[in-house]
């Protein structure tokens, strides 16, 4: 066999462990329809956090399902249809969203996610495992720590939440590219160093501005470095570079932009630069362990901080493992007293920039008093500091199995440790609750089936609590774009939700929902709308929800008393009711017809 026949066949090897793994780590054998998303509210999810953003998600996948294109989703704002410009995600994701077009054309919307957040794993493990190669690791060792790069709570903690921040298979790629600025690369192979350069700058930018943005960080700090360790200032090339690559035009200027047309259309996404305080990274939670470890002491040591002094629920999902914790102590006191060798070098300074841009109270905070709020959630540095981590281990490890006298041995002592370093980091939070998000999934799926079925095609629907968008907040235990929810499950009606808040309908919602209930059916009917969707939920208690707290651990949802204001709107429509067709959660009411 070729040496290139050789070498591609090793990462292959690696992929399929990948997926092997991550099939075991998700439970995937569990699962009974490929078409219900992983991540689906339901009413006992232990691990509340892994909905919330995930529904714009399956609502900009199910607009590219019905053919009006990522971003536009024609059946809501009352028919009027939401547009790209109104929330320009897919603008600034352009990588997830075509892949997303590309396996809508095989499967529904909630195939499609799955197959996106399926194919990050292996697609993160084959980066990892060519940057770690490049670092002179043993190949057997880099693809062992490749598998468990993927599997990081970083992903499985974003899931299909954020699934652009949880394919960050780009980040290997970058570090790959710092670390050759750093060593100086640039200036005796440019023609290697610039285009892996403006290929991993581009696929971290398409991929999610965050991970633009931060990569082009990396490459700076990494040519600050260079300069630093110079001579003379005769390195041009690399300040040209550095100065080309930090602009990131779709990540930069994209990101920029996406702030401005949000604030400029009235739809107000808030930024401050406390934000960057409340989504910073803290230092103790990388080291931590997860939370649902394998181990009652780790676990007890995790919640003993996680459960009260966080800010964020997301904030934990930096937990690098027994594995990470061991590289990031290796690189820090190397760098400290100053015994790196030369291959971590720059990772060891990447990693000291990196702690001290993204940690709370530190420059990203001052960054963001200066104005820089747009980059608010630093915490997201963590797939960054995760694969740097790994380089010290890998390399140790390289050591060991150049002289390892018995090889079959050495590769049981590889594959039980790998065993034992990926429980390490996944844990309940890595596995859906396949039968309770089933459950959900077809209870909604048949509930609006049937509502869509007693009214007539195109009927518009008012949707009671009003909830503004985007960036709106829960409206009492109705999360942050969960009112998309109808929209996923029928074809042909229209929907209110999506408004755009300067918008006329968009203030003509808000009077609405403060119309007193004994005017609303006559205000509903003339505002053109033919029925109303009533949600239990909206009008429940807001329960402030950490990492502990789930609706089923505070009583049953449904058998929870809702504000007067819903019982006096179901006391005046209930003549208007249909009947037909039952939900605990949902009622309609078509007072216009007839």
């Amino acid at each position: 066999m070729s040496p290139i026949m050789t070498v591609l066949r090793s990462y292959l090897i690696v992929v399929a462990f990948s997926c092997l793994a991550t099939a075991l780590a998700l439970d995937v054998f569990r699962m009974q329809d490929f078409n219900v998303p992983f991540h689906y509210l339901t009413d006992r999810s232990i691990f509340i956090w892994h909905n919330f953003d995930v529904n714009l998600y399956f609502a900009y996948a199910k607009g590219i399902d019905e053919g009006t294109g990522a971003g536009d989703l024609a059946r809501l704002a009352g028919g009027a249809g939401v547009v790209a410009r109104d929330y320009p995600v897919p603008l600034f994701q352009p990588l997830i969203y075509a892949l997303l077009a590309l396996f809508t054309r095989f499967t529904d919307w909630g195939g499609a996610l799955n197959v996106l957040y399926l194919m990050g794993f292996p697609a993160i493990a084959l980066t990892a495992n060519i940057a770690l190669r490049e670092r002179g690791i043993a190949p057997a060792i880099a693809g062992a720590l490749a598998i468990l790069y993927a599997l990081l709570p970083f992903h499985t903690y974003s899931g299909q939440m954020h699934i652009a921040l949880s394919f960050y298979f780009a980040i290997p790629l970058v570090v790959m590219v710092a670390c050759w600025i750093g060593e100086g690369r640039l200036d005796s192979d440019p023609k290697l160093v610039v285009p892996w350069g403006l290929l991993a700058g581009f696929l971290a930018a398409t991929t999610d501005p965050y991970y633009g943005f931060f990569g082009a960080m990396t490459l700076f700090f990494a040519g600050l470095y260079r300069l630093s360790q110079a001579r003379a200032n005769r390195h041009w090339k690399s300040i040209t570079l550095i100065s080309l690559l930090v602009a990131f035009p779709v990540a930069v200027i994209g990101f920029l932009g996406w702030d401005a047309i949000l604030n400029g259309n009235g739809v107000g996404a808030e930024r401050l630069w406390q934000h960057a305080e409340f989504w910073g990274l803290k230092p103790i939670q990388l080291i931590l362990p997860i939370r649902d470890h394998f181990s009652g002491t780790f676990r007890d040591l995790s919640r003993q901080y996680n459960d009260i002094y966080p800010s964020a629920h997301i904030n934990e999902s930096v937990s690098l493992g027994l594995i990470g914790t061991v590289g990031l102590i290796l690189l820090l006191w190397g760098k400290l007293a100053d015994t790196l060798v030369p291959r971590l070098r720059v990772p060891g300074a990447l990693m000291l920039a990196y702690l001290l841009y993204a940690s709370a109270a530190s420059l990203g905070l001052f960054f963001a008093l200066q104005g820089l709020m747009v980059f608010r959630s630093l915490y997201r540095f963590a797939p960054f500091i995760g694969f740097i981590a790994l380089i010290p281990v890998g390399l140790l490890a390289s050591q060991w199995w150049a002289r390892a006298p018995r090889r079959k041995l050495a590769w049981g002592v590889l594959i039980l440790v790998s065993i034992v370093a990926l429980a390490d980091v996944t844990g309940k939070q890595s596995r859906p609750q396949f039968d309770e998000i089933k459950e959900a999934y077809q209870s909604d799926s048949a509930y609006f089936a049937a509502l869509e079925g007693a009214l007539a095609p195109g009927t518009r629907i008012l949707q009671l609590p009003h909830g503004r968008f985007p960036e709106g907040g829960s409206v009492g235990r109705i999360q942050m774009y969960e009112q998309f929810v109808p929209y996923l499950h029928t074809q042909t009606m229209l929907f209110s939700y999506g408004a755009r808040p300067d918008s006329e309908l968009g203030q003509q919602l808000e009077a609405l929902d403060a119309t007193p209930a004994a005017d609303l059916a006559e205000a509903v009917c003339a505002a053109g709308f033919e029925a109303i969707l009533l949600d239990r939920r909206g009008y429940l208690p807001t329960i402030h929800l950490n990492r502990q707290v789930n609706f089923a651990s505070v009583g049953d949802v449904m058998n929870a008393q809702p504000e007067p204001r819903y019982t006096a709107i179901e006391a005046v429509l209930e003549g208007t009711a249909l009947t037909d067709v039952q939900s605990p959660r949902y009622a309609l009411y078509a007072p216009c017809q007839g």
